[in-house]
């Protein structure tokens, strides 16, 4: 697949603008979100409309909503035929007077808003994650009064999801349409025209300085910038974490400031019933870490921390560790959770563990050999590197490049120069993991279970 970040020129986060600036009739616009959770319809409502008709169509809108659903609430009263025929009245004129709906990729498709609505715009957010067909389907239905299609993504994250059930029934290790199908129609339209309908913004706002080196280098070819605003102390937490950080030794960090580091853990990999992966030193160690810093700060307590992995089985391994220690620290919240339920979202502190560890001993008992999962895919760890705004802490086993595994290795090629930058720039924090391990009270397991 070509780059659509080559050297020729810039692509990937996109938008538009008309330089006319003349005033004028209110352009219609449909905006869509590619993601299947729905967002509330919202529409801006012309002068003619009176506030009756639309208090009376929130009321009928509220009453079919609760028609059929499964309730403890009394049944709401039957709507009469005549009344249904006036709400879905009103609710046409409502769509023809509106001038901005806000809506899903499939709700677009609804038939009241196609026969209705006139937009000149389609606004097309998180582009990049939805499947071609999903965003070529409301184009074809508005393509009579549409001027302009803007797609904002970022092709380097997240690619569309295919699930296909007959690979599955069939045996099939990979599905032989799915290189086609994850390709967006966002990442071929900048492909197809070499770059000239995509622009990539390279100037981000959300982290303290230093904090998205690493994605800078690794996925945009050094070309993200800090704002003006992303200074150190700028950012609340960035102080408190780094000087949590520099009481290691080994935390020498060259470059800018910033409170970026890893804790390299030789873990102990296991999977669940469902397949799913975990490692408990690495939970283990970086929940006495979180310890050592709320005792630092308790204002890291408050819904501060994010803790992130590819795998539900070890985001539930952290949720049962914070469980254990939440009578210590009154009001103590932590969002713990897998990439994809992070995807759009943001963090003061984020740990990002990678779970894998190396093959040692047969400790990878019940994985597929060469088998990394999500881990070493370029699109998953931009996520997880550029979800932090003041502080970031990456959590990993360098074993896994020294697999007896030639396919790993391969495969864990990108992830072994993100691991040998830190090296470089003396950002690894040391761990006696025996200790940890003797002095852990969040599991009840077996010492020697959890050593390599």
């Amino acid at each position: 697949m070509l780059d659509p970040y080559s050297e020729e020129s810039d692509s990937g986060d996109s938008y538009e603008s008309d330089d006319e600036g003349l005033p004028g009739p209110p352009t219609k616009i449909s905006a869509t979100t590619s993601k299947g959770i729905s967002k509330s319809q919202e529409a801006s409502i012309g002068p003619s409309t009176r506030a009756a008709d639309i208090t009376r169509v929130l009321q009928f809108a509220r009453l079919l909503d609760e028609k059929g659903h499964a309730t403890a609430k009394p049944a709401p009263p039957p709507v009469s035929a005549a009344k249904f025929k006036q709400y879905l009245k009103l609710k046409k004129q409502l769509l023809r007077e509106a001038n901005i709906i806000i809506a899903t990729l499939d709700t677009c498709s609804d038939k009241h808003l196609v026969g209705e609505f006139r937009p000149e715009i389609f606004f097309v957010d998180e582009a990049a994650f939805a499947k071609e067909m999903e965003v070529v389907r409301p184009m074809e239905l508005y393509v009579s009064s549409l001027q302009r299609t803007i797609m904002v993504g970022d092709p380097q994250q997240f690619k569309p999801i295919v699930l296909s059930k007959g690979q599955k029934d069939n045996g099939l290790l990979v599905n032989p349409f799915g290189a086609q199908l994850e390709v967006s129609l966002m990442l071929r339209t900048i492909i197809s025209s070499q770059n000239r309908l995509g622009t990539l913004l390279t100037t981000q706002y959300r982290a303290a300085t230093g904090l998205m080196q690493t994605c800078s280098d690794h996925w945009y070819k050094g070309r993200i910038q800090d704002g003006p605003q992303s200074g150190f102390y700028r950012h609340r937490f960035s102080p408190v974490v780094f000087d949590l950080f520099s009481l290691d030794k080994r935390f020498q960090p060259q470059g800018p400031k910033c409170a970026r580091a890893m804790i390299d853990i030789p873990g102990v990999l296991q999977v669940d019933t469902n397949g799913s992966r975990f490692n408990l030193p690495n939970v283990i160690v970086t929940m006495q870490l979180l310890e050592a810093l709320f005792k630092l700060d308790p204002d890291v307590c408050a819904g501060v921390v994010v803790i992130l992995t590819p795998f539900r089985a070890q985001a539930r391994m952290y949720r049962t560790a914070i469980n254990k220690i939440k009578p210590d620290y009154p009001g103590l919240s932590i969002k713990t959770g897998t990439l994809y339920s992070f995807q759009g979202q943001e963090g003061a502190i984020v740990l990002f563990d990678l779970v894998v560890a190396g093959i040692r001993k047969g400790i990878r008992k019940g994985i597929r050999k060469g088998n990394t999962g999500f881990v070493t895919d370029p699109h998953h760890l931009n996520v997880g590197f550029s979800r932090a705004k003041d502080a970031f802490l990456l959590i990993g086993d360098s074993t896994m490049f020294d697999d007896e595994d030639p396919d790993m290795r391969w495969k864990a090629a990108d992830l072994k120069k993100i691991f040998n930058g830190y090296h470089k720039e003396q950002r690894v924090l040391s761990v006696d993991l025996n200790i940890a391990l003797e002095n852990q009270r969040y599991f009840d397991v077996e010492r020697s279970s959890l050593r390599s």
